[in-house]
Formats: C-alpha cells, structure tokens, sequence
C-alpha cells in the first residue's frame, strides 16, 4: 500500500525559497548544502564561496532578477540553485534567462572561450508529480546524442516523487538529505534522532518556524504569489468572456499587461507572449 504524507500548514519548510536561503546560505557551515549536492551531483561537493545573488541591471527596462542561489564550488564551476513552487512554462523560462543572463555576465572582453566557466542550473521542484525520473539532465546534445557543449547543463529535481519514494522506503539512503527538505515535523523529528545533519536541519526550521518576524515574512510572500497567480488568471478570464481565443494576439496582450503590472522581465514576457518587445513597450503607455 502506498503511503501518504501530510504536513501541517504551520510547519515551513526548505520547499519555500526564503527559508532554503535562511538554513543552507551560511559562509560559516556550508556542510549541510555541501550534503544536499553530493545526493544531487551524486558526487562530492566543496563549497567554496557564496556569491552575490543579484545579476546585474543595464538598462531602466529590465527587470531585477534575483538568483535563489549561486554558489562557486571550483575556481571555473559555479552552480545556481532555483527553489520552484511552481514550475509552469513561464518558471521554466524565468530560470533559463537567469541561467543565460549569468552566462553572459562572466564571460568578459578578451577571455579565451576554451576557458568558459562550467555551469550547472539545478531546478528544485516542489510540486505535485507529474510523472519522469527523480533526477532528469537537460545538456547541449544533438539528436544522435553528440555533445555540443558540456559548459552548461541543467538538473530538474522531483522532490514531490524523491519524498513519496522515501516515505515507502525507496531510496531511503540514497536521497534521505534531499527527503528532508519538505519533510514533515514528525518524521524529520525521528530522522533527526539517528542522523547528525538531520538535527542540525531540524533546528534550523524550528528556530525559523517559532520566529514570529520570520512566519510573517513567508505569511506576506505567500499573499503575493496568489495575488499574481490571481492578476495573470483574471486577464486569461476576461480574454475569453470577451470571446478572444487562447493564444490569439488579444490573448496575449491581455498577459503581458497582467505580466508588466507585477513589473516581470520584459524579455521573459516575450518569450511566454511570443510578443516583440516593441509591442509590449506600447502597452506601458
């Protein structure tokens, strides 16, 4: 019989990117990420500096675009790390331009391409399953299978699956570090008793989960997901009462403005409208 799991909805979690940046985004302990990124990379990782998150602005149109985290673990290797909640199309594609963006960002005038950084993006999901792999690698290869480029490559991680495998007991060593993650109270609790860097998480979330400043923090950020969720729902709505057609240019125009209202990137915009960047710079007028 499968097992189910529930947790309570008091009980914040690394699935919630403030909370991943509060427990693993520490100079002084990298231990407990350096462990989450062994079971990820399924080889071991030394952390060796946290880097600014913010990627860098050029003109007043763009967006700010804030990297969950991006950590250097080699001199030429770095690693960004994205905590999904949801990963629809256009999470995919916000990711793949921070991703991009990052890319550009390092290569400066006069470098020698052979020498380009490696890059790998890892995708946390904490989503419902939707079936696939626990672990699936996304790289630059053709359709014989001939590698283009091994600079850059891409991990979407399964969390929904990786955790209902561990709680019937697949992959129970194998992944128990990234099962704890969105673990619930009482089996984290248990977890941590028999192992040192379970309890060390544990305590982490419970000095997190009973900091009143800290609750209202992920209390605020989850109004504000709703309320965008619910800002790109209405204009969806409102194109069909109209009688527009999903996909047609009036349906689409209908977003972006729904999009450029919560101040989204303009070039993401393009990408899920399939707009030109001339036509959504008419809409803010």
């Amino acid at each position: 019989m499968i097992k189910e799991y529930t947790k309570s909805k008091k009980w914040y979690t690394a699935s919630r990117d403030r909370v991943f940046k509060a427990v693993f985004v520490n100079e002084e302990d990298k231990e407990l990420f350096e462990c989450i990124l062994k079971e990820t990379l399924k080889e071991t990782i030394c952390i060796t500096k946290f880097h600014i998150t913010e990627l860098a602005v050029k003109t007043v149109n763009e967006r700010v675009k804030m990297l969950d985290v991006l950590i250097e673990i080699d001199k030429d290797k770095y690693i960004l790390c994205e905590v999904n909640s949801s990963f629809s199309y256009i999470t995919k594609e916000r990711n793949l331009v921070f991703l991009e963006t990052y890319s550009s960002q390092i290569i400066k005038r006069g470098d020698d391409y052979t020498k380009t950084d490696k890059i790998i993006l890892i995708n946390y999901n904490f989503i419902k399953d939707l079936g696939g792999p626990i672990l699936r690698h996304f790289t630059y290869r053709d359709e014989d299978g001939i590698c283009y480029s091994d600079k850059r490559m891409i991990i979407n991680v399964n969390m929904d699956k990786l955790l209902k495998n561990y709680y019937n007991g697949i992959g129970k060593e194998e992944y128990k570090h990234l099962a704890m993650l969105d673990m619930d109270k009482e089996n984290l609790f248990k977890l941590s008793k028999t192992d040192k860097l379970a309890k060390k998480y544990y305590d982490k979330l419970m000095e997190l989960n009973t900091n009143q400043e800290f609750v209202q923090l992920l209390s605020n950020d989850e109004e504000y997901e709703i309320y965008v969720k619910s800002e790109i729902s209405e204009a969806r709505d409102n194109a069909r009462k109209e009688g527009i057609e999903e996909g047609s240019k009036e349906s689409k125009l209908e977003i972006a403005k729904a999009m450029l209202k919560e101040k989204m990137d303009i070039n993401l915009i393009a990408k899920v409208t399939k707009l030109s960047i001339e036509e959504i710079e008419q809409l803010k007028d």
